[in-house]
């Protein structure tokens, strides 16, 4: 679904329409109220019919307006599409599937210009929508990252693509992720996350991210400045990369350059336990450097000793 959510993100900025873009998909089209239309047919509205004009021979014949190329769904994009909104099964969307469709366009399309809308009015503006392109770009570069990880664990047989065996193993592995996920923050153990636990997963998502965030400014930010120039990017991403040698040449037992199940879950305990050991570190030391301040004020449990 994240594809999804990446295709409406997009429409939000280009105003590309989803029912449109469906229509394209099956050669038909809607008018203003609802009604279908064949693509292409003419409603006469011009005075012009067959390349004729209906007010005589004299005048002239207005050139046929040219509409904007849309970007074509893809097969697997229409698939998930279908996946979620037809809900009779019968391989195209209703009217009420539909309608449920733009309701939930909208929706998304009203927190992404929320999200992105830094000066209130309601829309948004060249820079804006510039910085919403940067964030989906990234975005799109992530889930490729995502893509090729799933690629490089589940593709046994190095073809570079999955077949019907191996992606009944990676929807095996990501249902049992999902169910664990479920399990941790189900507050009312009814196997289902509701719109309060979903919020305040996205609250806790938010904070772990905030304080990443300010651990790797805090580490990495050497001029001070709030953030990390290009060089203190550098030296991040060469400390992650030295990291990710670290645990392969530690963990990869039978030496074939990645980690199985049973070596990822070696290393997965080994980092958890190294930033619980790191964690205890920072905690001493900033209950140290308390105590010490409280020394210099005068005001610490020591202080009248």
């Amino acid at each position: 679904m994240k594809k999804i959510a990446i295709m409406l993100m997009v429409m939000a900025i280009t105003g590309w329409g989803i029912t449109q873009l469906i229509a394209e998909e099956t050669g038909s089209s809607t008018d203003n109220n609802g009604k279908k239309q064949e693509i292409g047919k003419s409603d006469n509205k011009d005075g012009v019919q067959n390349g004729k004009s209906n007010q005589g021979e004299d005048k002239k014949i207005r050139p046929e307006r040219r509409m904007p190329r849309r970007r074509r769904i893809s097969p697997q994009m229409k698939e998930e599409i279908l996946k979620k909104y037809d809900k009779d099964g019968d391989g195209k969307l209703n009217e009420q599937e539909m309608a449920q469709l733009k309701a939930d366009r909208e929706k998304r399309r009203a927190e992404f210009i929320k999200k992105y809308d830094r000066d209130g009015d309601g829309k948004l503006s060249a820079e804006e929508r510039e910085a919403a392109r940067n964030d989906i770009q990234q975005m799109k570069q992530k889930h490729a990252r995502i893509s090729e990880q799933m690629l490089k664990k589940y593709d046994k047989d190095g073809d570079g693509k999955l077949n019907e065996q191996e992606r009944a193993q990676l929807k095996t592995g990501r249902e049992k992720r999902q169910a664990e996920f479920i399990k941790k923050y189900d507050r009312d153990s009814d196997a289902k996350l509701s719109a309060e636990e979903r919020e305040a997963i996205r609250q806790e998502m938010k904070k772990r991210r905030g304080n990443v965030r300010q651990g790797l400014i805090k580490r990495y930010d050497k001029d001070g400045d709030g953030k990390l120039n290009e060089a203190e990017m550098t030296q991040l991403n060469a400390d992650r990369e030295a990291r990710r040698v670290e645990i392969l040449n530690r963990f990869d037992k039978d030496s074939d350059g990645k980690l199985n199940e049973q070596e990822r879950a070696k290393a997965r305990k080994f980092v958890e336990e190294r930033r619980k050991q790191r964690r205890e570190e920072e905690k001493n030391k900033h209950s140290k450097d308390g105590q010490e301040q409280d020394k210099k004020q005068g005001t610490g449990p020591d202080a009248n000793k």
